[in-house]
């Protein structure tokens, strides 16, 4: 052979073996057929998978089995954290639209101190609700409950405040007399209860959704004995401060609680006009 047959010969070897070219026989060379059905493996729905020729299917469905697995869990982890969010969120709104107080007592008797009983009682009502009748009367009930599925550990304070008169600006002090306050306390299977004979409450920000106020009021306790019935007249000073919201209906179901078991408001006394009597004629 010459020289340009051998060269010729080479170059048809040369196409031949390159990927994508066409043979003698005009068909596809060997590593193209191999390309082709890489090709065809990734278009038959296994998306990237072993086919089961090469893998068992068993294997190849339980690692897609456990693809799904997991994202439905994860699915659901990220449900539940949204829920959990949006109830925390419900919560706090809910904690600020019941009103809120704090309230402590102080034994006044000088004749005897306990050892045992602790020298301030403190209370923080978690409901605090107001409402105006319409004798022009500002009333306002708070409420305080800790729950226990043991008798002895439960626990309830209720308080109401009536206050004859109603602001003329943002705020007004009230005195308080034997009607003003009302409030009862059960704590597991005792019971008292309470009623002011004096002191003063004030009241701030009234027109606003919110109202503020302080009261101290001397005050005057007694407790239930099965044996006994009520009994004690035990003297004490009453101060706290708290922010209620308007709601009648919750704020007057307090209000009726407090005035049970002889605790009933009766209408304020009134004060008795000095008579003065003629001048008194100097000698």
């Amino acid at each position: 052979m010459n020289k340009g047959s051998t060269q010729v010969a080479n170059r048809n070897r040369t196409d031949a073996t390159e990927p994508g070219a066409l043979g003698a026989t005009g068909g596809l060379s060997a590593s193209a057929r191999g390309k082709g059905a890489g090709a065809s493996d990734r278009d038959d729905g296994w998306h990237g998978l072993a086919k089961p020729g090469r893998e068992a299917p068993e294997k190849v469905m339980a690692r897609v089995s456990l693809d799904h697995t997991d994202r439905r869990h994860r699915c659901k982890r990220v449900r539940i954290c949204v829920e959990l969010t949006s109830i925390l969120a419900l919560l706090l709104v809910a904690c600020g639209c019941h009103g809120s107080g704090t309230v402590s007592i102080v034994p006044a008797a000088t004749g005897k101190i306990s050892t045992t009983a602790p020298l301030i009682e403190k209370f923080q009502p978690t409901e605090c609700y107001y409402w105006v009748t319409a004798d022009s009367e500002l009333r306002i009930a708070m409420r305080q409950v800790r729950r226990s599925i043991w008798k002895l550990k439960r626990e309830e304070f209720i308080l109401s405040l009536v206050l004859r008169g109603l602001p003329a600006g943002p705020g007004r002090d009230y005195r308080a007399s034997r009607q003003t306050m009302r409030a009862q306390r059960w704590r597991g299977y005792g019971h008292a209860r309470l009623a002011s004979f004096g002191g003063i409450v004030a009241i701030w920000d009234y027109g606003k959704r919110e109202i503020s106020g302080r009261f101290r009021l001397p005050s005057k306790r007694q407790a239930y004995s099965f044996l006994t019935g009520w009994g004690g007249d035990q003297p004490l000073l009453m101060v706290g401060d708290f922010k209620a919201i308007p709601n009648q209906a919750k704020g007057e179901a307090i209000l009726a609680r407090t005035e049970k078991r002889g605790m009933e408001r009766g209408p304020e006394p009134r004060r008795a006009r000095r008579i003065q009597g003629p001048p008194r004629q100097s000698k």
